[in-house]
């Protein structure tokens, strides 16, 4: 072959060469660019544009902007299950068609606030398996049949407040299980069926205040039990049938701005590590009204945390109390290594004696019940020794 067709053929090769590799990065950056989409948002108003979304805007699954659902008959979000991250915020709002919000489970990250309001049919979120974090506010609000999250699996961070308030059939927390840190206020409040806080046991900081307020059927706290760190006060207002603190008792009681504990009618118990620590150290911003005896001043939850002091000990004689709480009466069972003089001594919350039960038991499984119907609501502290071993702790009486 002539020489001067070989150096042809090479330039040909060259240019060749040149032009695919531009031809694959203009590729890639044309991939690239489609899936980063909308920098200025978009409002979903109708269910066809969602079901369109795909169509309208292929390739597309990042959003830089911000994302509103918000139309009459929206009645699923199906169309958006392309998304993979939201830049700004995602509002879902006054959608009373919406039953789930099944589509979003390919979702990430949210780069603003997450809201999920005034969606008035709403029973189950669901959907939101694979996000992590939201990088500002967590709005539940004025879901009216909102029964269970059951999502939020993989949601770790918070960046700002966490509010779920006015869910009237939420029963508990549960799906935001992993939940380990708020960067604002946690906030639940009107939830009138919500009976427990289960599904927040890995939550360990809150920046900012703990408030619990108005859930008429709450009993106690715990689910709460693995916040250590606060930044702000605790406030716990109107929980009608609230009973005991137990759920807040790790709070480091030095971290407590403030402390608001008013209108528990049921509230006899506020003798937790974290509340008596408090009113053990400098702080004055408090107060304690319109809840039972036991939780309405100062001095009577100081008598209560005097005497958890002296009465706890460490259990060794496998107990086990039920129920309790109790309305008259409670069963002490426990196991007894060898014959011993059983002696079980009751307290109320002032330390005062009000009742006392002897026995000679053999060894093995024993029971001992004991009848509260003559005293009145309320915290009472039991002291059980059997010989050498002892058990002390809290049993509460609700009539």
């Amino acid at each position: 072959m002539h020489p001067n067709n070989i150096f042809l053929n090479l330039q040909d090769k060259q240019t060749t060469m040149k032009k695919l590799t531009a031809l694959i990065l203009a590729t890639l950056f044309y991939v690239n660019a489609s899936s980063q989409c909308l920098p200025e948002g978009i409002d979903f108003t109708t269910q066809s544009e969602i079901d369109s979304f795909q169509v309208n805007y292929p390739g597309c699954t990042d959003i830089l902007g911000s994302v509103t659902v918000n139309g009459i008959g929206i009645n699923n979000l199906l169309g958006l299950s392309i998304l993979t991250n939201i830049g700004g915020s995602f509002t879902i709002y006054y959608n009373d068609d919406l039953i789930n919000i099944l589509g979003v489970e390919n979702i990430t990250s949210i780069g603003g606030s997450l809201s999920i309001n005034e969606n008035h049919y709403l029973q189950t979120i669901g959907g939101f398996e694979n996000l992590t974090t939201v990088d500002s506010n967590v709005t539940i609000y004025n879901n009216f049949h909102l029964e269970y999250f059951n999502t939020f699996e993989n949601l770790t961070l918070i960046g700002g407040f966490l509010t779920i308030g006015n869910n009237g059939d939420l029963i508990n927390l549960s799906g935001l299980e992993n939940l380990t840190s708020i960067g604002g206020d946690l906030g639940i409040f009107h939830n009138w069926d919500l009976q427990n806080l289960n599904g927040l046991e890995s939550l360990n900081h809150v920046a900012g205040e703990v408030g619990v307020l108005h859930n008429y059927d709450l009993i106690n706290l715990i689910g709460l039990d693995s916040i250590t760190s606060i930044e702000g006060g605790i406030r716990i207002d109107d929980n009608w049938s609230l009973i005991s603190l137990e759920g807040i008792d790790n709070i480091d009681s030095d971290l407590i701005d403030y402390l608001y504990i008013t209108g528990n009618s049921l509230l006899c118990d506020c003798a937790v590590e974290s509340i008596c620590g408090f009113f053990d150290g400098p702080h004055g911003n408090y107060s304690l009204n319109f809840n039972l005896q036991g939780c309405n001043t100062k001095e009577e939850v100081e008598e209560a945390c005097e005497t958890v002091s002296i009465n706890e000990v460490t259990l060794s004689a496998q107990l086990s109390i039920y129920p309790n709480p109790f309305t008259t009466s409670t069963t002490f069972e426990y196991t007894l290594q060898q014959p011993s003089s059983v002696q079980i001594s009751i307290f109320n919350h002032l330390g005062n004696q009000v009742a006392e039960i002897r026995k000679e038991q053999s060894e093995g499984k024993q029971q001992v019940i004991w009848n509260a119907e003559q005293l009145p609501s309320g915290v009472y502290f039991y002291r059980l020794q059997a010989g050498e071993q002892a058990a002390s702790g809290k049993i509460l009486l609700v009539k």
